[in-house]
């Protein structure tokens, strides 16, 4: 398992709503991340399927995930279906905060199986998912609070 969180600098709602939208998703990822959407509906909600291909570690993936748990404002899960990983289910708590929201990021998996799975041990994992984290905070700070004139 893999936790983090951060404080950002805005209203709850102004976060959850920037993170609903899977378009978004791509301007939280590092450039040398390479990922498409292949298929998302513009907003999120519970039952929402997402379809990203990318190119990581080497290999090209698929992955498709769905929401399953879903409460505006305080909560996403997303659960893989489909992808490189045995589990992989992340959630997004946000709590209100008096800076202004706190997002925890709390992520579960199970790494692949076969050769990709020898490649890729839960420790690399979570060493890789620090650094989306900390790029991501970044990014959303940048984006979402702000900025001194």
């Amino acid at each position: 398992m893999f936790q983090t969180s951060a404080t950002i600098a805005c209203a709850p709602s102004a976060l959850f709503e920037f993170l609903v939208r899977p378009a978004n998703f791509l301007r939280l990822t590092p450039p040398d991340v390479s990922y498409e959407i292949v298929e998302a509906p513009e907003k999120l909600e519970l039952g929402s399927i997402i379809i990203l291909k990318g190119r990581r570690w080497g290999v090209v993936q698929r992955l498709v995930s769905a929401v399953t748990h879903f409460e505006i404002d305080a909560l996403i899960i997303d659960e893989q279906q489909h992808g490189p990983f045995r589990r992989f289910v992340r959630s997004q708590r946000f709590d209100a905060d008096p800076v202004g929201v706190r997002l925890t990021d709390k992520i579960e998996f199970e790494a692949p199986g076969g050769i990709l799975g020898l490649l890729l041990t839960p420790q690399r994992i979570a060493k890789e998912l620090a650094e989306l984290a900390d790029f991501r905070t970044r990014q959303l700070k940048l984006l979402l609070e702000p900025q001194p004139t």
